[in-house]
């Protein structure tokens, strides 16, 4: 927890264990949009995670059952891949309802 806490060069002065990738999970009300930000900031200060551990955590972290789907039906197998799709999904939802944000419900 303590780690969490840490900003900047303090941050960047623990090294993580790539393990701790998986307590980065979407907070109750923020929007998809707010997750992805902060899991590509706190996950790039962790080192040595494999992709597929990122791409697995990302995927199961999020919380929002269609882009989870969608996700699901063709696994990525790059993270930049990843990203891609979950910008086109952010896209088509926005699109469809522009009055609300993506939120995990």
């Amino acid at each position: 927890m303590f780690r969490q806490t840490l900003s900047g060069s303090a941050r960047n002065w623990y090294d993580k264990d790539p393990t701790e990738i998986h307590g980065i999970k979407q907070k109750p009300n923020k929007g998809i949009q707010e997750f992805i930000d902060r899991f590509k900031a706190e996950s790039a200060h962790i080192k040595g995670v494999p992709l597929v551990l990122r791409i697995s955590t990302f995927m199961h972290g999020h919380g929002h059952p269609k882009l989870a789907k969608k996700l699901n039906e063709n696994i990525p197998k790059i993270v930049d891949e990843m990203w891609k799709r979950v910008r086109a999904f952010i896209g088509g939802e926005t699109a469809t309802d522009t009055t609300k944000a993506i939120r995990s419900p």
